[in-house]
Order: C-alpha cells, then structure tokens, then sequence
C-alpha cells in the first residue's frame, strides 16, 4: 500500500510534558545489526504505553476515520533519537544515509528541538530514481508522516544537536483501504 506525505503542525498541544517526559528516559546507542547515528530512548510501548498509544492513534487517525471503520496493526514503534554531531563522525554506515525502512507500512518524525527551524536539518523524500521529491524543514512540533517503503533521509548532517521522535508502523488492517476514496475503481 502507498501512503502519502502528510506533514502535520503543532502535533502535541502540550509539548512541555512531552520535553519534561524525555529529560527522564535513559537513552541508548545502536545495536550492531542497528543501522543509525545517536542514541535513542527504548520504545514508548515500554516506558510510556499512554504516550505510545496517543501518538499512534492520532497517527491512524489522519490515514483512517476511527468513525466508519476498525482499524488494526500488527506493531509500532516510538521513540526518541537524538543525534549529536559528533554521533556523525563516529557513525561508520553512512552509505545507508538514504534508505527505505521495509519491514515497515508507515514512518514519521516529530521534530523537537525549539530553537531550530532548518531546512538542512530536516528530511528529504526521494523517487526511486534517488531524485528529491520533498524537503520538509525541522520545524519544532511539526509531525511528517510518509510512505516507509519511499527512500528518505535526513537532508544534511549539520553541526546541530537534533532531538525527534521517530515512529514506525505496521501490519495496517482495516475494512476499508483509505485510497479507495481517492481514486476511482
């Protein structure tokens, strides 16, 4: 299934509790078989399951309407990935800057950091010809939603501290695929 590039503004209304939930979380560096720079927090499912479930449900949400159909999947995974510049010159799989996350239907980034709304360090979507599609900014409690199996990356490695919460979904089943409204059968 493809889903399309959604970019949502003031995604959480009260960011604080979410800025003050992350001070407390412990964060942890990749995994030998993970393949990305920084640290990141163990999955919301573990630590916060009513944060995990918010974020979900309101992701679901802007591709399903909870109002005329169920909705279900299989797995979700959310949490937070901070990335430092240093991280940068120790991350040794740079190769795979661009990539496609497969084993997932949907992916997102919630961008958290305040004092920084940057193009470079935002996030690119890509054709499968590697040609740049969209660029979206690291715009402070902004949500960008899109297609997991679509290449992406982050646009540039800059010098800048960034803080996100990264999200992967699926095993999306539901009565109703949400395309069938867009497109004539």
């Amino acid at each position: 299934m493809y889903y399309p590039t959604i970019v949502v503004e003031d995604f959480f209304k009260d960011y604080n509790s979410i800025l003050n939930f992350y001070k407390k979380v412990k964060l942890y560096k990749p995994k030998k078989n993970e393949n990305w720079p920084g640290v990141r927090s163990k999955p919301f499912h573990k630590i916060n399951i009513d944060l995990h479930n918010y974020i979900i449900n309101k992701i679901i949400s802007i591709y399903y309407n909870y109002n005329l159909q169920q909705v279900f999947w299989k797995n979700a995974n959310v949490q937070f990935h901070k990335v430092k510049p240093f991280d940068l010159k120790t991350w040794n799989k740079k190769q795979t800057h661009i990539h496609k996350d497969k084993n997932f239907e949907i992916a997102g980034v919630i961008y958290l950091n305040k004092n920084i709304t940057c193009k470079k360090s935002g996030t690119t979507i890509y054709n499968n010809n590697l040609k740049e599609q969209i660029v979206v900014s690291n715009n402070f409690n902004s949500l960008l939603l899109y297609d997991a199996n679509k290449f992406h990356g982050v646009t540039k490695f800059t010098d800048l501290e960034t803080l996100r919460i990264v999200i992967f979904i699926n095993g999306i089943k539901t009565n109703n695929n949400f395309l069938n409204r867009l497109h004539d059968n």
